[in-house]
C-alpha cells in the first residue's frame, strides 16, 4: 500500500459533538486526524480532509522512520525495522501518555518477569516527557486456537499475581507469542499493584471499587482462557 494513502492508526470515536467522529490516520509517514459525521464505521478518508497534527521534533523524527504495524485505543504500534527493539509504542496525545507512561513504569518494575513483554530501559524521550517506548517483536495468536495456550496463560497471570501485580486488560488481544513461540502479555496499561488506588487516568470500569485487583484477571481467564485441566 502506498505511503500517501491514509491508513487509520486508532479506532473511531467520539469527537464531543453529537454524531461527529473522528480517528487519526498514517499518511506521507506523518500523522494526521480526521473528522466525519454519521456512522462509528471508518469513513472513505479519499474524500475527507486531513489534518496535520503537530508532534515534537522528536517524536515527528521516530514517527517518520517508523511504519504502521498495529494500534490500540490509546496507543500507535509501529516498526523500526533498523532497531535492537524493532517495535515502537507511541502516544499520541496528552491522555495517551499518561496511560504510557504508567505501563512504562510498570514494565520497569516487571523488568525480568517471564510472560512480560521485554522493553528497552531506554524510553523515547521529548521535552514533556516519555511519548513512547521500544519493545520486542511479537506474533499474534490465532483467536480460534486459544486452547492450546490457555493453561500457559493462566501459569504467566498467576504469576503476575504472586509478584503483587494485576493485568486489568487481560483479552486474547493482549497475548502473544515470542519468537520461541512462548506466551506473552502485552499492554499493561491498566497494570497496577494489587491493593494500591487506580489513578484518575486509568477507566474505573477496568477494576473493581477503584482498586487495583486480580478478581478482573481471574474472570477474563474463566472467560476465555479455561484450559482442559480447569474445565476437568
Amino acid at each position: 500500500m502506498s505511503s500517501n494513502i491514509p491508513q487509520p492508526v486508532s479506532p473511531p470515536t467520539s469527537a464531543g459533538v453529537p454524531h461527529l467522529r473522528k480517528c487519526y490516520v498514517d499518511a506521507n509517514n506523518q500523522l494526521w486526524e480526521v473528522f466525519w459525521t454519521g456512522s462509528s464505521s471508518y469513513p472513505d478518508f479519499a474524500e475527507l480532509e486531513l489534518h496535520r497534527v503537530l508532534l515534537s521534533d522528536e517524536m515527528s523524527a521516530t514517527w517518520s522512520r517508523s511504519k504502521p504495524l498495529d494500534f490500540g485505543a490509546s496507543a500507535v504500534i509501529r516498526i523500526l525495522a533498523e532497531d535492537a527493539f524493532p517495535v515502537v509504542k507511541l502516544a499520541p496525545n496528552a491522555e495517551a501518555r499518561r496511560l504510557l507512561q504508567h505501563e512504562f513504569a510498570v514494565l520497569r518494575e516487571l523488568s525480568g518477569q517471564p510472560g512480560i513483554v521485554t522493553v528497552d530501559p531506554e524510553p523515547l524521550v521529548d521535552k514533556e516527557g516519555i511519548y513512547g517506548y521500544r519493545m520486542e517483536y511479537l506474533t499474534k495468536i490465532d483467536f480460534m486456537n486459544l486452547g492450546p495456550l490457555s493453561s500457559e496463560v493462566r501459569r504467566v497471570t498467576h504469576a503476575l499475581h504472586r509478584r503483587g501485580y494485576c493485568h486489568g486488560d487481560l483479552s486474547p488481544s493482549n497475548v502473544m507469542l515470542d519468537e520461541d513461540g512462548e506466551v506473552v502479555l502485552i499492554d499493561l496499561s491498566f497494570a497496577g499493584i494489587i491493593g494500591e488506588e487506580v489513578p484518575s487516568y486509568i477507566p474505573r470500569w477496568a477494576h473493581n471499587n477503584g482498586t487495583f485487583c486480580k478478581e478482573v484477571d481471574e474472570s477474563t481467564l474463566d472467560e476465555f482462557f479455561l484450559s482442559s485441566d480447569d474445565a476437568g
